[in-house]
């Protein structure tokens, strides 16, 4: 149905352009980069994600002055030759490195029944290095269009001590949990994300199945990028917990369960990051339209910084007796 309904918009632009003289099909073609990548540099220490791999999204994008009907007969979206891409990371004027990035075929998700779309991500497994300012450029070989960004990647991440130090976590009585860190160079907007592992086995499994929920806590913002800053989440109390717990996992019938840790997730964007979350956030008014957002020179899309840092705790044995038997989540078959 759905390619009949395109087939049909189709005709339809062709009946309404073939009646307009102006449409001028040799017209000169606009193509324009798209380009989302992320800089994730290591924290010691630190349980990270994506920090082997750095990855980058390159598509593409035309435009022509002879109208809509001009614009759908030229193919877009994946490029099909490869890109040179490369990132610089500069100090001053001074190149310190050059990294050259790799064309590698990924899947969306795993074979199986349903399709698996396959794309081409650039790629480095180079170290990207905390609190450096890196420039990125990408060029066309065929046509010679191209695009270039700048950003300053995260520097070093660090836990309040006074969270890290307990190594369990209560959620009993008036005890209320509240994760803080100091803010860290060039990191604007920081969120933190509670996520809750558990193991699961229904009436008719032979073994347990590992499961995890996620709570995510309201971002918060630092004064400045220059880090530094003494910062905390909201504070957490038991029956916000357990009440995310009863809205994330279902009751169901001779299903036992087994708490596992939780897992405090820190997450921290730069300045860049800060701006293109502000911009594309749910609107709550009227008007629903959002500017683009993007910080790529001769193109569209998001060069930024990114850093992940996750905390482990256990649940201490009265926060377990509550998941238990406290009156919100006694019916999930927690043993």
């Amino acid at each position: 149905m759905r390619n009949v309904l395109i087939v049909l918009s189709f005709l339809a632009f062709f009946v309404l352009q073939s009646c307009e003289n102006e449409v001028d099909l040799l017209a000169p073609w606009t193509e324009k980069m798209v380009v989302y990548g992320l800089l994730s540099p290591p924290n010691p220490g630190a349980n990270l994600a994506d920090t082997n791999w750095q990855y980058f999204k390159i598509s593409r994008v035309f435009s022509n002055t002879g109208g809509a009907y001009a614009n759908a007969s030229k193919d877009s979206g994946a490029y099909t030759q490869n890109l040179n891409v490369k990132l610089e990371r500069i100090s001053g004027k001074t190149i310190l490195e050059t990294i050259s990035l790799i064309p590698k075929t990924i899947y969306t998700k795993e074979p199986g029944i349903f399709p698996n779309k396959k794309e081409v991500l650039y790629v480095t497994d180079k170290p990207i290095l905390k609190g450096s300012e890196y420039h990125l450029s990408v060029t066309n070989p065929q046509t010679g269009a191209g695009i270039t960004a700048k950003t300053n990647t995260i520097g070093q991440f660090e836990i309040a001590s006074s969270f890290t130090n307990e190594m369990n976590v209560n959620w009993y009585s008036a005890i209320k949990v509240q994760p803080a860190w100091v803010s860290c160079q060039y990191g604007k907007i920081y969120q933190v994300s509670v996520r809750f592992h558990y193991a699961e086995k229904s009436l008719h499994a032979s073994g347990f199945v590992k499961k995890y929920c996620d709570w995510e806590l309201t971002p918060q913002y630092s004064n400045t990028i220059k880090g530094g800053e003494k910062m905390s989440s909201e504070p957490l109390s038991a029956v916000t917990f357990y009440s995310q717990l009863l809205q994330n996992i279902q009751a169901e019938v001779g299903t036992v369960r087994t708490a596992g840790e939780v897992e405090f997730i820190f997450t921290a964007g730069n300045q860049e990051f800060s701006d293109y979350m502000d911009i594309n956030k749910p609107s709550n008014g009227v008007v629903q339209d959002k500017p683009i957002y993007t910080n790529i020179e001769g193109g569209i899309g998001l060069f930024a910084s990114r850093i992940s840092y996750s905390v482990k705790k256990s649940l201490e044995k009265q926060s377990i007796d509550s998941l238990k038997f406290g009156k919100l989540t006694k019916n999930l078959g927690f043993q």
